[in-house]
């Protein structure tokens, strides 16, 4: 009886210590929806009201904002919204830490080493997809709540 009791505990620390910290795979994530992998965005940790508020940029400066985004281009919409939030950064003003806040929560959701190529209908080139920069944080928090609602990436 008490063997199985100090199996049982044991059981119960190791899957629950495997389930808060998986074993890592090799590093390396395949692209979009091929993973079947889950990324959760917390849209308080994004701050999308403070950089409404508090960071503007020159009514000049647009930003591409994919829109209407296919599954397959979920990375390719991400990583293009990152570099918008990239250009922000460098060339908004304001309280411009609310953008590396927005930027660094996404990282820590977003795999840094995905290499994915990007399919042809995943271009947004076009004058359609130029935003200024309150349509592009509308847009990109839209996307986020999609992408959350999708659960793969």
């Amino acid at each position: 009886m008490e063997q199985c009791l100090r199996i049982a505990l044991w059981m119960f620390f190791l899957l629950g210590y495997l389930q808060a910290n998986p074993i890592p795979t090799d590093g390396t994530t395949q692209c979009s929806s091929q993973t079947g992998q889950h990324l959760h965005f917390n849209l308080g940790d994004l701050g999308f009201n403070f950089l409404h508020k508090e960071v503007t940029c020159e009514k000049k400066m647009t930003f591409t904002a994919p829109k209407n985004v296919e599954p397959i281009c979920y990375t390719a919409a991400l990583e293009s919204f990152i570099k918008g939030l990239e250009r922000a950064e460098a060339s908004c003003t304001g309280d411009v830490d609310r953008v590396t806040d927005t930027l660094d929560a996404i990282r820590n959701s977003y795999p840094q080493n995905t290499k994915c190529p990007h399919p042809e209908q995943c271009k947004w080139e076009s004058e359609e997809y130029l935003q200024q920069f309150e349509g592009f944080v509308k847009a990109t928090e839209k996307f986020v709540k999609e992408l959350n609602m999708a659960g793969n990436v």
